[in-house]
């Protein structure tokens, strides 16, 4: 997907959202001007590989736009993984293992600032931008349901990562000690209950104990089409649907109840489902109504806020990340 809308060339900044399959690169002015957007494949294997994809992308970028590198002012990047202080301790999915991305990237592109940090945290600061712009908020948190399941906080306008980078890490929280192994190696974890791959692990366990669904048909099987097949009738994949929902309203009574956020915003590929997902999700909430006084802390719909549209949180938020950088 390519965007061309030059504006000002001054005070320019690159985003980029590094995921286990593509790279989504946002070239931003100074005044939030998207001047070119651009998805390109992840080549992965090892830190150098992706850097060397990372510098590819930020060439390209620049040269859809006509500009040159002495244009760009600093460079953000969200990758899927552990980051401190500019190096990628470890990221599975890319196959990186203590690889200093930041310093890598800055000497192959003449020495501009480059900033990372974990895609997570990235796409809660596009989130909390994004937010800014239609109410003042102060706290918020940000759930990413998609491949995996953690959460980013807001206090008081910053962003809050903990002593070790590990805050917000829920999808981890162990949920059923006798369940399915995680790949952090524990049992019963809330994504081996609702993250997508969850999704699409107990759809196909249904398929192969021979339980009647729709689903055996559907090519490709992921969350999107089972909601889909839930919509339409499917009982298994309703059961699977709502498995799944009343799980993530648990995690989301958790957080509201941690930090006592304004908002919570909820991103990645289950997101997608959008106000139908935000209905689901608080009629489990609202069944917790009658059990606690604390309940109307969390009953209200306006709370939680499905991000639907694009470009992507992590790209926007590694922008913010760049941003904030030359501001500091």
């Amino acid at each position: 997907m390519r965007i061309r809308c030059f504006q000002r060339q001054g005070g320019l900044v690159i985003g980029l959202d590094v995921g286990g399959t593509k790279i989504e690169t946002l070239l931003v002015d100074e005044e939030g001007n998207i001047l070119t957007t651009m998805r390109v494949p992840t080549p992965t294997g090892n830190g150098e590989r992706v850097a060397q994809g990372v510098i590819s992308t930020v060439r390209l970028v620049l040269r859809e736009a006509n500009l040159a590198l002495d244009d760009v002012q600093a460079i953000g990047i969200g990758v899927p993984g552990q980051v401190e202080g500019g190096t990628v301790k470890r990221a599975v999915n890319l196959g990186i293992e203590a690889f200093p991305l930041a310093q890598y990237v800055q000497e192959h592109v003449q020495g501009v600032p480059v900033v990372i940090e974990n895609d997570v945290y990235t796409a809660t600061l596009g989130a909390y931008s994004l937010l800014n712009r239609q109410e003042p908020v102060r706290h918020m948190l940000y759930l990413g349901i998609g491949t995996g399941i953690a959460a980013g906080v807001i206090i008081d306008g910053e962003l809050y990562k903990g002593a070790h980078n590990m805050a917000g890490e829920i999808g981890h929280v162990v949920i059923d000690p006798n369940g399915e192994v995680c790949n952090c190696g524990a049992r019963g974890c809330l994504e081996t209950l609702a993250s997508g791959p969850a999704f699409t692990r107990q759809a196909m366990q249904a398929i192969s104990a021979g339980q009647r669904t729709s689903l055996r048909e559907v090519d490709p099987l992921n969350p999107r089409t089972i909601f889909q097949a839930a919509r339409d009738g499917d009982q298994v994949a309703r059961l699977i649907v709502e498995r799944a929902t009343f799980y993530l309203a648990q995690a989301i009574q958790w957080l509201l109840l941690c930090y006592d956020a304004e908002k919570i915003v909820l991103g990645g590929g289950i997101a997608q489902e959008g106000s139908a997902l935000v209905q689901l999700l608080m009629r489990h909430l609202r069944a917790w109504h009658g059990q606690s006084k604390l309940a109307d802390l969390v009953l209200n719909e306006s709370r939680l806020v499905a991000r639907t549209s694009t470009p992507r949180l992590g790209v926007l938020g590694a922008v913010v990340l760049a941003r904030q950088y030359l501001h500091q």
